[in-house]
Protein backbone atom coordinates (compact mmCIF):
# COMPACT_ATOMS: atom_id res chain seq x y z
CA UNK A 1 0.00 0.00 0.00
CA UNK A 2 1.36 3.65 -1.03
CA UNK A 3 2.04 5.50 2.00
CA UNK A 4 -0.86 8.15 0.61
CA UNK A 5 -3.16 5.44 0.51
CA UNK A 6 -2.19 4.62 4.08
CA UNK A 7 -2.30 8.16 5.47
CA UNK A 8 -6.22 8.38 3.86
CA UNK A 9 -7.04 5.37 5.43
CA UNK A 10 -5.90 6.42 8.96
CA UNK A 11 -7.78 9.81 8.28
CA UNK A 12 -11.30 7.90 7.16
CA UNK A 13 -11.01 5.64 10.54
CA UNK A 14 -10.19 8.36 12.63
CA UNK A 15 -12.70 10.75 10.86
CA UNK A 16 -15.22 7.42 11.39
CA UNK A 17 -14.89 6.99 15.01
CA UNK A 18 -15.09 11.10 15.95
CA UNK A 19 -18.39 11.44 14.26
CA UNK A 20 -19.76 8.23 15.89
CA UNK A 21 -18.00 9.02 19.28
CA UNK A 22 -16.96 12.67 19.62
CA UNK A 23 -13.47 13.90 19.50
CA UNK A 24 -12.25 13.62 23.19
CA UNK A 25 -13.79 9.95 23.30
CA UNK A 26 -11.34 8.81 20.28
CA UNK A 27 -7.94 6.98 20.64
CA UNK A 28 -5.16 6.45 18.59
CA UNK A 29 -5.44 2.45 19.24
CA UNK A 30 -9.49 2.86 18.30
CA UNK A 31 -7.95 4.92 15.22
CA UNK A 32 -5.80 1.77 14.63
CA UNK A 33 -8.00 -1.12 14.90
CA UNK A 34 -10.42 0.65 12.94
CA UNK A 35 -7.70 1.52 10.38
CA UNK A 36 -6.54 -2.40 10.69
CA UNK A 37 -3.03 -1.21 11.46
CA UNK A 38 -0.60 -1.49 13.86
CA UNK A 39 -0.77 1.82 16.50
CA UNK A 40 3.09 2.73 16.03
CA UNK A 41 2.09 2.87 11.81
CA UNK A 42 -0.45 5.52 12.98
CA UNK A 43 2.55 7.81 14.45
CA UNK A 44 4.82 7.03 11.53
CA UNK A 45 2.19 9.42 9.81
CA UNK A 46 0.70 11.89 12.32
CA UNK A 47 2.67 13.01 15.38
CA UNK A 48 -0.85 12.87 17.52
CA UNK A 49 -4.72 12.98 17.39
CA UNK A 50 -4.83 16.63 17.33
CA UNK A 51 -2.71 16.19 14.20
CA UNK A 52 -4.99 13.80 12.71
CA UNK A 53 -7.14 16.30 12.94
CA UNK A 54 -5.85 19.13 11.76
CA UNK A 55 -5.15 17.28 8.51
CA UNK A 56 -8.47 16.21 8.59
CA UNK A 57 -10.27 19.35 8.64
CA UNK A 58 -7.45 20.78 6.21
CA UNK A 59 -7.57 18.13 3.47
CA UNK A 60 -11.04 17.26 4.11
CA UNK A 61 -13.80 19.24 5.66
CA UNK A 62 -12.39 22.62 4.12
CA UNK A 63 -11.48 21.03 0.68
CA UNK A 64 -15.55 19.62 1.01
CA UNK A 65 -16.56 23.43 2.40
CA UNK A 66 -15.13 25.33 -0.56
CA UNK A 67 -16.12 22.66 -3.05
CA UNK A 68 -19.74 23.38 -2.01
CA UNK A 69 -19.57 27.30 -1.85
CA UNK A 70 -19.09 27.22 -5.66
CA UNK A 71 -22.57 27.32 -5.70
CA UNK A 72 -22.75 30.84 -4.75
CA UNK A 73 -22.76 33.25 -7.84
CA UNK A 74 -23.31 36.81 -7.78
CA UNK A 75 -25.92 37.22 -10.59
CA UNK A 76 -28.37 35.33 -8.81
CA UNK A 77 -31.09 37.27 -6.83
CA UNK A 78 -31.23 36.69 -3.06
CA UNK A 79 -33.75 34.02 -2.21
CA UNK A 80 -31.24 31.88 -4.92
CA UNK A 81 -28.47 32.67 -2.91
CA UNK A 82 -30.08 32.09 0.55
CA UNK A 83 -31.27 28.48 -0.82
CA UNK A 84 -27.58 27.64 -2.23
CA UNK A 85 -26.27 28.59 1.32
CA UNK A 86 -28.84 26.09 2.58
CA UNK A 87 -28.44 23.58 0.43
CA UNK A 88 -24.67 23.40 1.07
CA UNK A 89 -25.35 23.75 5.21
CA UNK A 90 -27.65 20.97 4.76
CA UNK A 91 -24.85 18.74 2.53
CA UNK A 92 -22.16 19.49 5.29
CA UNK A 93 -24.47 18.38 7.74
CA UNK A 94 -25.36 15.47 6.38
CA UNK A 95 -21.85 14.13 5.56
CA UNK A 96 -20.34 15.45 9.00
CA UNK A 97 -22.83 15.72 11.47
CA UNK A 98 -23.03 18.00 14.40
CA UNK A 99 -19.18 17.91 13.54
CA UNK A 100 -19.98 20.47 10.34
CA UNK A 101 -21.30 22.74 13.11
CA UNK A 102 -19.50 22.32 16.11
CA UNK A 103 -16.14 20.50 15.55
CA UNK A 104 -14.16 23.32 16.79
CA UNK A 105 -16.00 23.74 19.92
CA UNK A 106 -15.47 19.82 20.84
CA UNK A 107 -11.54 19.84 20.27
CA UNK A 108 -11.16 23.00 22.50
CA UNK A 109 -13.40 21.10 25.38
CA UNK A 110 -10.01 19.31 26.32
CA UNK A 111 -7.74 22.09 27.37
CA UNK A 112 -5.04 19.80 27.44
CA UNK A 113 -5.22 19.76 23.53
CA UNK A 114 -3.06 22.21 21.86
CA UNK A 115 -5.84 22.61 19.11
CA UNK A 116 -4.49 26.07 17.61
CA UNK A 117 -4.30 25.11 13.97
CA UNK A 118 -7.20 23.37 13.96
CA UNK A 119 -9.16 26.15 15.77
CA UNK A 120 -7.42 28.58 13.09
CA UNK A 121 -8.39 26.57 10.28
CA UNK A 122 -12.19 26.01 11.98
CA UNK A 123 -11.76 30.03 11.93
CA UNK A 124 -10.97 31.11 8.38
CA UNK A 125 -14.20 29.10 7.15
CA UNK A 126 -16.36 30.96 9.67
CA UNK A 127 -14.70 34.09 8.57
CA UNK A 128 -15.84 32.81 5.21
CA UNK A 129 -18.78 31.87 5.51
CA UNK A 130 -19.89 35.73 7.16
CA UNK A 131 -18.05 37.38 4.01
CA UNK A 132 -19.97 35.18 1.52
CA UNK A 133 -23.23 35.74 3.31
CA UNK A 134 -22.82 39.68 4.16
CA UNK A 135 -21.50 40.02 0.30
CA UNK A 136 -24.88 38.41 -1.00
CA UNK A 137 -26.87 40.70 1.23
CA UNK A 138 -25.00 43.66 0.11
CA UNK A 139 -25.85 42.50 -3.54
CA UNK A 140 -29.15 42.35 -2.86
CA UNK A 141 -29.12 46.08 -1.07
CA UNK A 142 -27.71 47.33 -4.19
CA UNK A 143 -30.27 45.57 -6.64
CA UNK A 144 -33.03 46.84 -4.29
CA UNK A 145 -33.98 43.83 -3.48
CA UNK A 146 -34.16 44.73 0.42
CA UNK A 147 -33.08 47.87 2.58
CA UNK A 148 -30.05 48.22 3.97
CA UNK A 149 -29.52 46.74 7.29
CA UNK A 150 -27.15 46.23 10.08
CA UNK A 151 -25.41 43.71 7.96
CA UNK A 152 -23.23 42.07 11.39
CA UNK A 153 -26.99 40.93 12.95
CA UNK A 154 -28.24 39.93 9.56
CA UNK A 155 -25.56 37.80 8.95
CA UNK A 156 -26.18 36.77 12.41
CA UNK A 157 -29.59 35.94 11.96
CA UNK A 158 -29.52 34.14 8.52
CA UNK A 159 -26.61 31.65 9.84
CA UNK A 160 -28.10 30.93 13.12
CA UNK A 161 -31.90 30.13 11.58
CA UNK A 162 -30.37 27.49 9.03
CA UNK A 163 -27.51 25.99 11.41
CA UNK A 164 -30.76 25.64 14.37
CA UNK A 165 -33.23 24.30 12.35
CA UNK A 166 -30.49 22.17 10.09
CA UNK A 167 -29.02 20.44 13.66
CA UNK A 168 -32.49 20.06 14.88
CA UNK A 169 -33.55 18.19 11.71
CA UNK A 170 -30.32 16.06 11.88
CA UNK A 171 -30.84 15.27 15.87
CA UNK A 172 -34.77 14.32 15.58
CA UNK A 173 -33.78 11.60 12.67
CA UNK A 174 -30.79 10.20 15.26
CA UNK A 175 -33.40 10.19 17.53
CA UNK A 176 -36.61 8.96 15.37
CA UNK A 177 -37.82 5.87 18.52
CA UNK A 178 -37.92 9.07 20.97
CA UNK A 179 -38.95 11.69 18.56
CA UNK A 180 -42.69 11.72 18.36
CA UNK A 181 -43.79 11.43 14.57
CA UNK A 182 -45.38 14.96 14.87
CA UNK A 183 -42.46 17.16 15.90
CA UNK A 184 -40.61 14.91 13.00
CA UNK A 185 -43.39 16.06 10.96
CA UNK A 186 -43.15 19.65 11.49
CA UNK A 187 -39.43 19.37 10.38
CA UNK A 188 -40.37 17.14 7.08
CA UNK A 189 -43.23 19.81 5.92
CA UNK A 190 -41.04 22.92 5.53
CA UNK A 191 -38.53 22.60 2.49
CA UNK A 192 -35.54 24.33 1.57
CA UNK A 193 -37.40 26.84 -0.25
CA UNK A 194 -39.84 27.89 2.81
CA UNK A 195 -36.82 28.25 5.13
CA UNK A 196 -35.27 30.71 2.28
CA UNK A 197 -38.52 32.22 2.45
CA UNK A 198 -39.22 33.08 5.97
CA UNK A 199 -35.29 34.22 6.22
CA UNK A 200 -36.21 36.67 4.05
CA UNK A 201 -39.47 37.56 5.42
CA UNK A 202 -37.28 38.28 8.83
CA UNK A 203 -35.01 40.07 6.45
CA UNK A 204 -37.44 42.57 4.95
CA UNK A 205 -40.99 41.90 6.95
CA UNK A 206 -42.85 41.55 4.04
CA UNK A 207 -44.75 39.31 2.54
CA UNK A 208 -44.28 40.16 -1.15
CA UNK A 209 -43.07 37.38 -3.74
CA UNK A 210 -44.55 34.47 -1.77
CA UNK A 211 -42.34 34.90 1.23
CA UNK A 212 -44.20 32.63 3.71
Amino acid sequence: MKQEDKKTLIMNAALELILENGYNNTRIIDIADRAGIGKGTVYAYFESKEDIMFHLVRDVVRRDYYKFTEDFRENRSLRENLISYIEISARMIEKYGVYAVIFKDEVMKDNSIKSEKVAALAEEMSEDQHKRIRGILEKAVENGEIENTNPDKTVAFVISVVTAHLLSYILLNNNRKSCPNSVREDFEILSIEDLADFILYGITGKKENSYV
